[in-house]
């Protein structure tokens, strides 16, 4: 067998980048990779058990030559007798047409593999590549998951040519005297990559003749402990996740679009896995990590350390808010402004149904009227401030019962205490976030307010010896 096909079949194996089976569309551009990676496919292909399709886009810019390359493929696609799909696609000449490239091939070749059934994607990437990838990062000022550079396997796309070089790939085909394109634009100077892949040449004549193969083994070193930090990163990130209020005043309402951690936690976690907790969290609540930078993540870091409890930073779709005892991160645009702000409107008033069901925006509240000796009240049921139970004595309530938002101005008597308190004051003294103040539900009768729902109630209306109706009211959060 070829050599250097028994290298790529080692590289598939170690990666166990297909199975027996599966369908793989190959990318073929003409040029010598992608033309190599095919041969290789092709004699491999009876021991691996895998079906072959060729995609093959023209992004029109480069006039007739990009003609003849997929008129190039269409024949070597027919010659060996595979199936192919070769469309064009223009760029946008105005973007960036590297990374614009990028994005819209990729595209291309997940719609082709969905519409050939097939399981994977193989590129015909190539050890050279690996290694331009990791001093193109490093100019940027990547970090260690950036200098990991090129995976051989991300999700469907292969890459069984990553441990080979482009130069044991010409000599082969060289060798073999199989054809192949060359694409004019390698040589474009325009293009940072292709500055950087002469510059390594000087290097290699200069300095180190096996500096492709050192610097490919640096981005396999990056990529080995990157995968390691990165699964302390989420051990830690959900040991610090609040999946409920847990004495931190801090409800999730939705995971998807808000996420809270323990604040100490986050600030006693090393530096090197604090970065990877917040960029986490972003992922998780944003869905990507699109235009967020090193220089967030630190931003990120120091407000958690300097900033006040209540004050809030704003990151590209994100704000990051400062709790007294979490850091919460959420979705941050002008379509969840307005639907936080609705949830905040401070006049809502709805009558207590009575006993029944009453619906107040996010809450459920439940009340019942028992007599006093159907009913066994632990003492801490009015001492719990989380408690979503409360008992007042009927007789003593001045109906009818209304729930409504906080107001400026709201005074109440706190269960224990012997005259009034602002309510505000009574938030800022139990550590209340203030973003959530304004969203709790009040539960009031027409002298005031008897429960701040499931954060404290009021001294009115308590039970004692002598009462003999009383009025239950249990809450659910939806």
């Amino acid at each position: 067998m070829n050599p250097l096909y028994d290298k790529m079949r080692v590289t598939l194996s170690k990666y166990r980048m297909v199975k027996r089976g599966e369908g793989v569309v190959v990318a073929v551009s003409g040029g010598p990779d992608s033309v190599f990676l095919l041969h290789a496919f092709l004699s491999l292909q009876k021991d691996l058990g895998v079906q072959l399709h060729i995609a093959h886009m023209n992004h029109r810019l480069r006039g007739e030559e990009a003609e003849e390359d997929a008129c190039f493929v269409q024949r070597l696609a027919e010659r060996k007798e595979i199936s192919s799909t070769i469309e064009a696609i223009p760029v946008d000449s105005n973007a960036n047409l590297e990374e614009e490239g990028r994005r819209i091939r990729y595209r291309f070749l997940e719609k082709v593999r969905k519409e050939t059934s097939c399981q994977k994607i193989a590129t015909g990437h190539t050890l050279n590549d690996q290694a331009e990838t990791l001093l193109l990062r490093l100019l940027r000022g990547s970090g260690r998951l950036g200098l990991a550079s090129i995976p051989p396997v991300n999700g469907r796309v292969i890459r069984p040519l990553l441990e080979i070089s482009h130069q044991e790939i010409l000599n082969d085909l060289q060798k073999e005297g199989i054809p192949y394109r060359m694409d004019s634009s390698n040589s474009d100077r325009r293009f940072l990559r292709n500055r950087i892949r002469s510059q390594i040449l000087v290097l290699e004549r200069e300095f180190n003749p096996e500096l492709v193969k050192t610097l490919a083994r640096t981005a396999d070193i990056f990529r080995e402990e990157e995968g390691y930090l990165e699964g302390r990163a989420l051990e830690v990130f959900e040991r610090l996740l609040l999946r409920d209020s847990g004495g931190t005043n801090i409800e999730i309402r939705n995971p998807v679009s808000e996420i809270a951690l323990n604040l100490k936690g986050f600030s006693e976690t090393p530096l090197a896995l604090r970065r990877r907790v917040a960029r986490e969290a972003i992922r998780r609540v944003r869905g990507d990590l699109r235009r967020i930078t090193y220089r967030h993540l630190n931003e990120i870091l120091r407000f958690s350390q300097e900033g006040k409890s209540g004050d809030e930073i704003h990151l590209p779709s994100l704000r990051v808010q400062k709790g007294y005892d979490a850091l919460l991160f959420r979705i941050w645009n002008a379509e969840g402004e307005m639907r936080n702000s609705a949830l905040r409107t401070p006049n809502s008033e709805i009558p207590l149904v009575l006993p029944g069901i009453t619906r107040f925006k996010e809450y459920t509240l439940e009340s019942r009227l028992l007599g006093r000796k159907e009913i066994d009240i632990p003492p801490s049921a009015f001492r719990l401030p989380h408690s979503g139970d409360v008992y007042f004595d009927y007789t003593h309530l001045h109906l009818p019962l209304y729930i409504r938002n906080r107001r400026e101005g709201d005074r109440f008597q706190p269960f224990g205490m012997e005259r009034e308190k602002r309510l505000k004051k009574v938030l800022i003294d139990d550590r209340f976030p203030r973003e959530e103040r304004n969203q709790l539900p009040l539960l009031c009768d027409q002298k005031g307010i008897l429960w701040v729902v499931h954060h404290r109630r009021s001294d009115r209306a308590k039970i004692c010896g002598k009462t003999r109706k009383v009025l239950a009211i249990k809450a659910l959060k939806i």
